[in-house]
């Protein structure tokens, strides 16, 4: 076999891979599947570098080298070669179609962690109040789950407020260790039971929409203490 013979083996293994790893867009193929080219086999590794190298040059994966890790990732024209009627908007119809049909395959009508981890959820960046309605209505098709956010001693806008000021404040210590305030002993009080109240309003929230499209509780109601959490202006304070 000539040398570009093996070079064009090479080229359609990377290739195929991607194929094989589904439409993902910027999917990195994993180094453990790497390793048995670029390891021992030296004469799999003179070819194999020489075909990322011209997948690259034609525009279909970008590929570095760090410390001796590879890391392979598709183009979007590498993409559109692969995948040529795929589109993003099937892909989202798909994992709503796929949620709901686990739901009524499992007796227990519930969905575990490990399930949903399968199902991949594209640019979500961070827990705003806009990306956790484009989240939920992206998978199962609920609109402005944050609606629901409010209770006596705080409506729609300051639950948001406080929202906003706890992800600022742990996007400023964590990236820079300081930030517009000081963080104190009332805020380690006040924001774990101010998200518990999110979250538990938000899942009550979602099982009644799964229920109203499958006849079926995904999971059992969540009793919301929330009397005593009011908005706190001092708390609640954004930039």
């Amino acid at each position: 076999m000539s040398t570009s013979d093996y070079i064009n083996k090479f080229k359609q293994a990377i290739m195929n891979r991607f194929r094989e790893v589904n439409a993902d867009k910027g999917h990195i193929l994993p180094q453990a599947w790497l390793k048995p080219y670029l390891s021992e086999n030296l004469k799999h590794k003179a070819f194999f570098e020489p075909a990322m190298q011209q997948l690259q040059a034609e525009n279909l994966i970008e590929y570095q080298q760090t410390k001796g890790n590879y890391q392979i990732k598709l183009t979007q024209q590498g993409e559109d070669y692969l995948y040529p009627n795929f589109k993003i908007s099937d892909a989202k119809q798909k994992i709503r179609n796929d949620i709901f049909a686990k739901f009524k395959a499992n007796q227990d009508k519930t969905i575990t962690e490990q399930w949903l981890s399968t199902q991949r959820i594209e640019n979500f960046q961070s827990s705003r109040a806009n990306n956790i309605n484009t989240l939920f209505f992206q998978t199962i098709g609920l609109k402005e789950l944050f609606a629901s956010w409010q209770w006596q001693g705080m409506n729609n806008k300051q639950a948001i407020t406080c929202l906003n000021t706890l992800l600022d404040l742990r996007g400023d210590y964590v990236h820079r260790n300081s930030s517009y305030r000081l963080l104190g002993e009332n805020d380690l009080e006040y924001f774990p039971i101010f998200i518990k109240v999110l979250a538990n309003i938000s899942a009550n929230q979602v099982r009644d929409y799964i229920y109203e499209q499958v006849g079926d509780y995904p999971w059992l109601y969540n009793d919301i203490f929330s009397k005593d959490l009011n908005f706190d202006s001092i708390r609640c304070t954004e930039r």
